[in-house]
């Protein structure tokens, strides 16, 4: 990625200006596909966070910067509950930290849109982070 392109996506997506955007991989139970999401992370030295949302008890009072400590510059949404998903993406987008699989699509299509979209939104999301 261009260093241009890579202002235009730390400014689309609210990343830090570190050399190193911190990823949020938020879920509920971890499947095959997280395990691999992980594991790929790590072997190209990304950072990616694993963070179960059934142990969250989140404060709305607290801060935009303090939810991007606890979540990084950017949440990749994996729940399977749709509506735990769905409430924890409002409130995400709600304190600035962009998700992966939108509170506007969830609400949009339902639980159909995360089974549709993960693997649209992954693939795009990985080759932005792989510059492929």
């Amino acid at each position: 990625m261009l260093s241009s392109e890579k202002l235009r996506w730390k400014e689309k997506t609210g990343a830090s200006n570190s050399s190193m955007t911190r990823i949020g991989l938020i879920y509920d139970r971890i499947r095959f596909e997280e395990k691999e999401m992980i594991k790929a992370a790590k072997k190209i030295n990304v950072n990616l966070k694993p963070i179960d949302s059934k142990d969250l008890c989140l404060n709305l009072s607290k801060s935009e910067g303090e939810y991007r400590e606890l979540f990084g510059d950017i949440a990749l949404q994996r729940c399977i509950s749709y509506f735990r998903g769905l409430h924890m993406t409002a409130i995400l987008e709600s304190k600035g930290v962009p998700v992966v699989n939108s509170y506007k699509v969830m609400a949009t299509y339902g639980p159909e849109a995360s089974k549709l979209s993960h693997t649209f939104n992954e693939s795009m999301l990985w080759r932005s982070i792989l510059r492929v």
